[in-house]
C-alpha cells in the first residue's frame, strides 16, 4: 500500500488495525508494570521474616517504608519531565535498569540505614515506570481501543502486587527474604534486556524533533510493513518542538482547569485506597473476625481492582471519561459506606470491598489512562507524572488521617462514612472533565 503525500501518525495509527507489533509493545509495557507491582509490595511480604533475622521491632521498618514511597514520588515528578525530553524508552529503559539494580542490591543491606538508602533509589526507579509506560503504550494504541488498553497496562500493577504474595509464599520458606528480592531482581533484568532489543520509541515523540524524522519513518515501516514510504515522505500535523517550560505548560489556559481537577482527583483517590488498604484488615480483626478471615476480606479489594481495572476501559471508550469516572466515584460511596455497615457479617463486608476496590483501583487505572489522553506528546508524560506525584501525595496523608479518625474512637460506620467523603468529591470533580475521548479521536488526530 502506497501513501500519497505527507503523514499523518496519529490518524494513520487511528485508523490503522492494531498489528502484533503494537500487541509487542503494550506487552513489554504491561510487564514492567507487574515487575513494579511487585518491588513496591515485595517488602510488605518480606518484613516478618526480615524483622526476625535482624531482631528488630516492627517501628524500624517505619522510614524503610517511608523512604520507599518518597522515592516513588520524586521519580514520578522527575521522569516526566525526562521523558518528555529525552524520549519514553530511554526513560523507562533506565528505571527498569533501576530497579533491577535495587532489588539485587537490596540482600546486601546489612542495617536498616543501608535498607533506607537502597529502597529510597529504587523508589526513584520505581515512581519512573508508570508514567512512560502508560505514555508510550498509549502513543502506540487507536483511540478506539485507547482506554482499554492503557488500562490493561496498568492492571500489571495489580497483577505484579498478587504475584509478589504468591511467590513470597513459595520461596520465603526454603530460601529466605532474600531470594525474594532476587527473584524480582533477575525478572526485571530479563525484561530490561528484552526492551533494550525490542521496545522501539514513540514514533510520536520522534516526530517532534527533526532530526529524527527518517528514524520516525523507519519506526512506521515496521509498524506497517504493507506500507510503501519514500524517504523523503512528510510528517504532516506535526506540532512545533516546546520551547518553554513543559510543567508551566500544564497550566496554559487549554488545560489549566482540567490539570487542577486531574490533581485534585489523583490525590483523593489514592487518598481512599491506601486509607482501606492501610486500616481494612485492623477494622475487620476489631470486627470479630480472625486474621486469615481478615486477610482473605482485605485481598478482596485487590480482586476487585483488578476487575474494575479489567472491565472500566471498555465502558470509557464508549462513554468517556467524566461520566464513567462520576459513576464509579458514586459506587466507591456506596461501597466503602456498605463495608462500614456490614462489617460484623463477613460475606456482606467482602462484597462491599470488593465493589470498593472495584471503584477506587478500577478508576486509578482510568486516571493514568486519562492524564494520557488530556495533553499533547510532548507534555504528555510530564501530565501522567505529575499527576501521579500529587496523586502519591493522597498516598502518604491516607494511613494518617486513618490513624487520626482510629484514635477518635468512632464505630467502624461512622469511621467508613468518613473515609467514604473523599469518594464523594471526586464524584463531583470527575463529571466536568466531560467526554474527554474527543480529546484523543477528534482534536488529537489532527496532531502528534
Amino acid at each position: 500500500m502506497a501513501i500519497n503525500g505527507a503523514i499523518d501518525l496519529t490518524q494513520l495509527i487511528n485508523t490503522r488495525p492494531l498489528g502484533r507489533y503494537q500487541v509487542r509493545i503494550i506487552l513489554m509495557c504491561t510487564l514492567s508494570m507487574i515487575l513494579d507491582g511487585y518491588d513496591v509490595q515485595v517488602m510488605g511480604y518480606v518484613a516478618p521474616a526480615l524483622l526476625a533475622e535482624w531482631g528488630l521491632q516492627k517501628t524500624a521498618l517505619t522510614p524503610v517504608f517511608s523512604a520507599g514511597v518518597i522515592g516513588m514520588l520524586i521519580g514520578s515528578l522527575l521522569s516526566g519531565l525526562a521523558s518528555d525530553r529525552y524520549g519514553r524508552r530511554s526513560v523507562l529503559l533506565a528505571s527498569m535498569l533501576g530497579v533491577s539494580v535495587g532489588m539485587l542490591a537490596t540482600p546486601y543491606a546489612g542495617s536498616p540505614a543501608q535498607l533506607i538508602i537502597i529502597r529510597f533509589l529504587t523508589g526513584l526507579a520505581m515512581g519512573a515506570i508508570v508514567p512512560n509506560a502508560v505514555s508510550l503504550g498509549g502513543e502506540y494504541s487507536p483511540a478506539r481501543l485507547r482506554a482499554t488498553l492503557m488500562m490493561t497496562i496498568t492492571c500489571g500493577y495489580l497483577v505484579g502486587a498478587m504475584l509478589c504474595g504468591l511467590i513470597a509464599a513459595l520461596i520465603l520458606p526454603g530460601f529466605g527474604w532474600r531470594a525474594v528480592f532476587v527473584a524480582g531482581g533477575v525478572a526485571s533484568l530479563v525484561l530490561c534486556v528484552a526492551m533494550a532489543r525490542w521496545m522501539p520509541e514513540s514514533l510520536q515523540f520522534m516526530a517532534l524533533r527533526p532530526e529524527r524524522r527518517q528514524e520516525t519513518l523507519h519506526g512506521v515501516r515496521q509498524l506497517y510493513p504493507d506500507l510503501s514510504l519514500q524517504s523523503d515522505a512528510e510528517l504532516a500535523g506535526v506540532a512545533p518542538q516546546v520551547r518553554g517550560g513543559r510543567l508551566a505548560e500544564l497550566f496554559h489556559r487549554k488545560y489549566r482547569r482540567s490539570t487542577l481537577l486531574l490533581w485534585a482527583i489523583y490525590f483523593l483517590n489514592l487518598l481512599a485506597v491506601f486509607f482501606l488498604a492501610s486500616w481494612l484488615p485492623i477494622l475487620l480483626r476489631e470486627a470479630g473476625h480472625s486474621a486469615p478471615q481478615a486477610i482473605l476480606a482485605g485481598a478482596s479489594l485487590w480482586g476487585g481492582g483488578i476487575a474494575g481495572t479489567l472491565s472500566l476501559g471498555w465502558a470509557i471508550d464508549r462513554f468517556g471519561y467524566g461520566r464513567v469516572l462520576s459513576a464509579v466515584y458514586l459506587l466507591a460511596t456506596a461501597g466503602i459506606v456498605a463495608t462500614g455497615m456490614s462489617l460484623s457479617y463477613l460475606p456482606l463486608a467482602m462484597i462491599a470491598i470488593a465493589v470498593s476496590g472495584y471503584a477506587v483501583m478500577g478508576a486509578q487505572a482510568a486516571l493514568n489512562a486519562l492524564a494520557a489522553t488530556l495533553y499533547p506528546t510532548h507534555i504528555r508524560a510530564t501530565g501522567v507524572g505529575w499527576g501521579l506525584g500529587i496523586g502519591r501525595l493522597g498516598s502518604v496523608v491516607g494511613p494518617i488521617v486513618g490513624g487520626e479518625l482510629i484514635g477518635l474512637r468512632w464505630d467502624a460506620a461512622t469511621l467508613l462514612a468518613a473515609a467514604a467523603i473523599p469518594t464523594c468529591v471526586a464524584m463531583f470533580a470527575a463529571f466536568p472533565l466531560g467526554d474527554s475521548r474527543r480529546a484523543v479521536s477528534g482534536k488529537a488526530t489532527r496532531s502528534v
